[in-house]
């Protein structure tokens, strides 16, 4: 989509992040996109998870996490992460994520991620995105 709502960040590969080979724990991966969510909401869109959740009784819950492992990524590197909008629904976002290292070609990762837009309660209830947000995420906002 073009147009759409990016995002990027850099993450660091860190001694936390690897297992006895020097490889990046698959499972970490899965917190790198949580991650990157957090933050394209929070510094990208104006709505952190802070207000949304705690002022707003609002959340962002992912309902399907789809990854590729092409590459192992290995301590002391740093992953450039980039996050982008595909398909922004009325109660859903899907994101297609991308990770690699400067200078190489072939990602590291990649992963779409679904998430849906909910009133937390019990049970939760979707809710439409706030008209501001969705049209961020269309590329339609400044």
């Amino acid at each position: 989509m073009s147009g759409a709502f990016t995002f990027r960040m850099e993450q660091p590969i860190a001694f936390e992040h690897v297992d006895a080979a020097g490889w990046v724990f698959y499972p970490r991966y899965a917190a790198f996109v949580n991650r990157a969510v957090e933050r394209a909401f929070g510094e990208g869109l104006d709505w952190s998870y802070a207000r949304m959740h705690l002022e707003e009784h609002l959340a962002i819950p992912t309902v399907e996490l789809n990854m590729k492992f092409l590459k192992p990524s290995r301590l002391g590197e740093t992953l450039a992460i980039t996050l982008e909008a595909v398909d922004v629904g009325r109660r859903s976002l899907t994101l297609d994520v991308e990770m690699r290292v400067a200078g190489e070609e072939t990602p590291r990762v990649t992963a779409r991620v679904v998430v849906v837009h909910v009133a937390m309660g019990d049970p939760p209830q979707t809710r439409p995105w706030p008209e501001a947000i969705a049209a961020k995420l269309r590329g339609e906002g400044p």
